[in-house]
């Protein structure tokens, strides 16, 4: 809430959430998107059509979750991070805020801050703290 205004979250009537999770200001929830148990999405985050955030993720403030990208249970996802079309995190992975993952992507092991990551397994192929 800044000066008295507050963003409205948006939860499409076609998606799935539970009454266990808590998703922050101004975020959107889209069509047959499933949020399951004690999930946390943060402010400001899109959850895109057919998205999966499973049982007790986090998931950052400024986050999208793009078309399809599946996240296992206990995910935690940094700020400001993009995961690409068909993305998918195994369970209980880190990923650090300002990363970037790519259409297709698997990660399958913790992924630091300001990376780009592609591939099946998930290789970081770029440092974005590196770029000026």
């Amino acid at each position: 809430m800044k000066d008295g205004f507050e963003f409205p979250t948006i939860v499409h009537q076609a998606a799935v959430v539970s009454k266990s999770s808590l998703i922050g200001e101004g975020s959107m929830i889209m069509e047959n998107s499933v949020i399951k148990s004690n999930a946390i999405i943060g402010k400001f985050c899109v959850i895109n059509s057919l998205s999966v955030v499973s049982h007790e993720c986090e998931v950052g403030n400024y986050t999208h979750l793009s078309l399809g990208s599946k996240i296992g249970g206990g995910v935690v996802i940094g700020d400001n991070v993009l995961l690409g079309i068909n993305s998918s995190v195994n369970p209980r992975i880190l990923i650090g805020s300002n990363s970037v993952i790519g259409s297709g992507a698997v990660i399958v092991k913790n992924i630091k801050k300001h990376s780009v990551v592609v591939g099946n397994p998930g290789k970081i192929i770029k440092n974005l703290d590196l770029i000026q």
